[in-house]
């Protein structure tokens, strides 16, 4: 009886690693395929490209305030920060 259980709670914890192995191997899977369509992925890069630009010219704008600050002016002066 108690091989028997012991059995029993080796295929059980048989079974859980291999329930955590696919669904580990299901999430890598679905990051390796990425996306299919290939429209999808043309509007995922402009996507990428727009949020990118907009990054550039926080970027730019904020070492123009920066300057400013160093040179000791405030950027109330200049309307455009």
């Amino acid at each position: 009886m108690e091989a028997k259980n012991e059995e029993t709670e080796k295929k059980l914890q048989e079974s859980e690693l291999l329930r955590r192995q696919i669904a580990s191997l299901v999430e890598e899977n679905g990051k390796l395929l990425g996306h299919q369509n290939p429209q999808q992925k043309i509007q995922y890069l402009v996507k990428l490209k727009k949020d990118n630009n907009k990054l550039i010219e926080e970027i730019n704008k904020l070492r123009a305030e920066n300057l400013l600050f160093r040179e000791g002016k405030k950027p109330e002066q200049y309307p455009d920060f």
